[in-house]
């Protein structure tokens, strides 16, 4: 256990792993495991992949994770997943149901 015990020495895995075995939730583990491990997974690809840009199928709006749409108060770099569900077209108001990805 030498050198165990500091969370940065270990990483934010194993010291969920580790309190969780203190806590004696050892059959949390598998699962701790997978969580930590999607979310990392699902983080890397996202940051990874290119933006991507979305029009509105009835006005023709152009919606682009590069820009966002601070108006709405979406950030430059917002992923179209991360739009929230309840966010409407600027132009017309329809939903996000309404939109398609495209290349441009």
């Amino acid at each position: 256990r030498q050198g165990l015990e500091s969370v940065h020495e270990i990483g934010p895995i194993a010291a969920r792993f580790r309190a969780l075995a203190q806590a004696g939730r050892i059959q949390d583990l598998p699962f701790a495991y997978l969580v930590a491990t999607m979310s990392q997974s699902t983080a890397a690809a996202s940051a990874d992949a290119p933006y991507r840009t979305f029009m509105c199928v009835v006005c023709g709006f152009i919606y682009s994770e590069a820009e966002g749409w601070p108006a709405d108060g979406i950030g430059a770099g917002t992923r179209w997943d991360d739009v929230p569900e309840t966010w409407t077209c600027p132009d017309c108001g329809v939903t996000k149901s309404d939109f398609e990805m495209v290349e441009i």
